[in-house]
């Protein structure tokens, strides 16, 4: 199990050296058969899994669900026939995959959570993510891991994250078009409901 990269204290300095730790712990964490989840989740959190993994994570997504599936897995239900089942990741695991922090105040009473990376909820409500990883995505990508590596970037807070991630004024209404879009011909078309789309 992975949790959250751990606690600062609020007059902690973040540095390169915090972030190499953090790649450590999350490469240890992805040579084991949660890789597989974390490459199928999509997004930001496939993109720093390939990061980290490089081609081996791709490997690893292919060779299908990890033996311990049942145990920690996600069951999809297709309209007739059985259940299907395949690897997840939790909330827990999925802010550690992204760097979350613990910043606490000078009387350790109230704390931020922040991280080097947008968390995994972050990300998909944001413009940014179009169901697919697009060039624009990868030189962002790229240019805040160079500033990483070269001390130049801060951790965010969550809503820090959201305001840096608008890509433009008519975006979110651009997502929420190709959704609903989506949801209809799924549905028309092949007769798969998705209840997380409300027309």
């Amino acid at each position: 199990m992975l949790y959250p990269c751990g606690i600062r204290t609020h007059d902690y300095k973040f540095t390169y050296d915090d972030y190499q730790m953090y790649e450590y712990r999350l490469k240890c964490f992805l040579d084991q058969p949660k890789a597989r989840a974390a490459i199928m989740r999509g997004g930001i959190v496939w993109r720093i899994a390939l990061e980290v993994l490089g081609e081996d994570g791709i490997a690893a997504a292919c060779k299908g669900p990890s033996t311990n599936v049942y145990e920690y897995s996600e069951a999809f239900r297709p309209p007739y026939g059985e259940d299907w089942y395949d690897d997840v990741l939790s909330r827990d695991e999925l802010d550690a995959i992204c760097g979350m922090y613990k910043v606490y105040d000078e009387e350790f009473t109230t704390f931020a959570e922040v991280s080097w990376w947008p968390r995994d909820h972050t990300w998909s409500e944001s413009p940014m993510d179009h169901g697919r990883w697009t060039p624009h995505n990868e030189v962002w990508f790229a240019v805040r891991l160079n500033h990483i590596r070269s001390n130049e970037c801060r951790l965010h807070s969550s809503k820090r994250w959201r305001s840096s991630l608008r890509v433009g004024p008519n975006s979110s209404t651009f997502k929420r078009a190709l959704e609903v879009g989506a949801s209809r011909f799924l549905r028309q078309e092949l007769g798969i409901v998705n209840q997380d789309v409300a027309e």
